[in-house]
């Protein structure tokens, strides 16, 4: 509950004990007399009230405890407020015990063994609830016990609600059993309404007193919070510049590496096509080939690498541009189709069947367009299909969508494959070549021009992944043309 509340809800508290004692004095002052042995009753009920509103405010605290446990994050602070939801239980104790010294009616003892039971049958769910928040581990577990525990709790807040009623109502029927020794009491009676205001004026000041501790305690709290607010941003900026500094040494390794793999590419490339005469035996021209195969499969992890530290770097730039889609895709697809023929796999692309232009870095979107389809054929088997569509959806956003009938991703794998180095485990997927760079790239890629990639897979049916530009990247074209697209494509 928040403070703000807390402090209405002892202000009225205390103003409506006031009020009422004042009432009584008055009316008793006016209309009543009593013996002195009513006089001391009424001082006695007054204390009983006290000592519940004190065991209703225990109570209270106990469930605020509950909540706040929940919100802490170090185990000492969820420990060290579990011992103050234990010394709330002293403070109710305490209250009960002082209630019970006044003396009770065998109606309170009723309603006491009433609120006896309910305590006994409410502390193992608040204590199992309390331990579950303290140790953090199941927060559903903990938010069902915290639920449970607090609605055993309002029983026994309707017995301490029974016990304050009883008091009003023996109240009034003292107050008419005074009615007729109104002459006799009403001095005592003057002289008890001046105690009651007393003590009414000291516990609103004890109460004003406690408030204001509290809230200086808040502020210090605040105070601390934001100091641990800038500790953490602190950390925070330390941690982007080493990721930086790692950053920079990966792009700088890859740039050593490529220098010599190019040589190796470049004379394993004479050796397998024997520029220089014939090598003399067919194994060489094959273990040529295998050679620069090996050593072009370096070269784009290399180039991966270099790209994902990059982008983490922050020195990815978009360099617009006004690019054809239809044209884009064509050229990619020429670029992989001697892949997908030797690995019998057949490659369809169909046109939105109008000039697609988007404002976009061509070099990128060919990059992307090429990751998405190597994947494709990668993991697609013989006799299978790659197909390539663009499509305007109808906020005039363009869709790049690449399908195929490949051996497809589980669903809870999709999160896992968007993580830079992350694979799918499994050997279907081990045996093939692959960094896990090409789909988080993309991904990359795509939010630098504020759009989107988006996966749909499932195991043997295949897998569709579509990258969205957002609508203010198209550039415009017949709006009649536009709306005839749309209508084609439902």
């Amino acid at each position: 509950m928040p403070r703000s509340n807390t402090s209405l809800i002892l202000a009225s508290g205390f103003g409506a004990i006031l009020i009422l004692m004042l009432v009584l004095s008055f009316v008793g002052l006016s209309h009543f007399s009593g013996l002195h042995s009513d006089l001391d009753a009424e001082v006695r009920s007054a204390r009983k009230i006290r000592m519940v509103y004190v065991m209703r405010e225990a109570i209270r605290k106990r469930s605020f405890s509950m909540m706040r446990v929940r919100t802490l994050e170090g185990f000492f602070d969820r420990d060290q407020e579990r011992a103050n939801f234990r010394a709330h239980a002293g403070d109710f104790i305490v209250a009960r015990e002082g209630y019970m010294a006044q003396g009770v009616s065998p109606e309170e003892e009723a309603i006491l063994d009433r609120l006896a039971m309910y305590i006994r049958a409410s502390q193992s769910e608040v204590g199992y609830a309390m331990d579950l928040a303290v140790e953090g581990d199941d927060h559903a577990a903990t938010g069902a016990a915290t639920v449970k525990a607090i609605r055993s709790q309002g029983e026994t807040l309707k017995a301490l609600d029974d016990l304050v009623a009883f008091q009003e109502l023996v109240a009034a029927r003292r107050s008419q059993a005074v009615h007729a020794d109104q002459q006799q009491a009403r001095a005592i009676l003057l002289a008890a309404s001046a105690g009651i205001l007393v003590f009414s004026l000291a516990i609103a000041l004890f109460a004003y007193r406690r408030e204001t501790q509290q809230t200086a305690s808040l502020v210090q709290e605040i105070a601390e919070r934001k100091r641990a607010e800038a500790e953490l941003q602190e950390a925070k900026a330390r941690a982007d510049e080493a990721n930086r500094a790692k950053s920079e040494f990966l792009a700088n390794m890859s740039h050593e590496l490529r220098t010599p793999l190019n040589a190796v590419l470049g004379f394993s490339e004479m050796l397998k096509s024997e520029q220089f005469g014939p090598l003399g035996h067919e194994k060489y021209r094959d273990h040529a080939a295998s050679i620069h195969h090996a050593g072009s499969h370096l070269l784009q992890v290399i180039g991966d690498i270099l790209d994902i530290s990059r982008i983490e770097a922050g020195e990815a730039v978009v360099d617009d541009s006004s690019v054809d889609l239809g044209a884009a895709v064509e050229s990619c697809l020429a670029l992989v189709g001697q892949r997908a023929r030797a690995a019998g796999v057949a490659l369809r692309f169909e046109n939105a069947g109008i000039a697609s232009f988007v404002r976009a870095d061509e070099r990128y979107f060919k990059q992307i367009v090429l990751n998405l389809l190597s994947n494709a054929v990668k993991f697609t088997k013989t006799g299978g299909r790659v197909g390539v569509s663009t499509r305007l959806d109808g906020d005039g956003a363009w869709r790049v969508i690449v399908r195929d009938t490949g051996i497809g991703i589980e669903a809870r794998d999709i999160p896992r494959v968007m993580e830079p180095f992350r694979q799918v485990a499994g050997s279907h997927v081990r045996s093939h070549d692959g960094t896990g760079l090409g789909l988080p790239i993309c991904r990359s890629l795509m939010d630098l021009h504020g759009g989107s990639l988006s996966i749909e897979s499932k195991p043997g049916q295949g897998t569709t992944v579509a990258v969205r530009f957002p609508p203010e990247r198209t550039i415009a074209a017949d709006p009649y043309l536009l709306s005839d697209i749309r209508e084609r494509q439902g």
